[in-house]
């Protein structure tokens, strides 16, 4: 499993070329979430809600993400 920096960016959606597929992110208090990639806005977006703000007072806070191990997941 490879983990990315929030500057790199996930594989581009088959479904909207505006989004990427949904990843799984960390950030340093160890708070889990699944995010995606808005290409055309050029900002990352969150399904979760973890009460914490990624865009505190305007800046992106550091976080690294992984694909799902969807192929692990497929072997049960």
């Amino acid at each position: 499993m490879k983990f990315h920096k929030n500057t790199e960016y996930p594989q581009v959606s088959k479904a909207d070329e505006n989004y990427s597929v949904d990843v799984i992110t960390s950030n340093p208090d160890g708070f889990l979430n699944i995010g995606f990639y808005h290409f055309k806005d050029k900002e990352w977006q969150f399904h979760t809600d973890t009460l914490t703000d990624p865009y505190e007072n305007g800046m992106l806070q550091p976080f690294v993400w992984w694909y799902p191990p969807t192929e692990r997941i497929e072997q049960f």
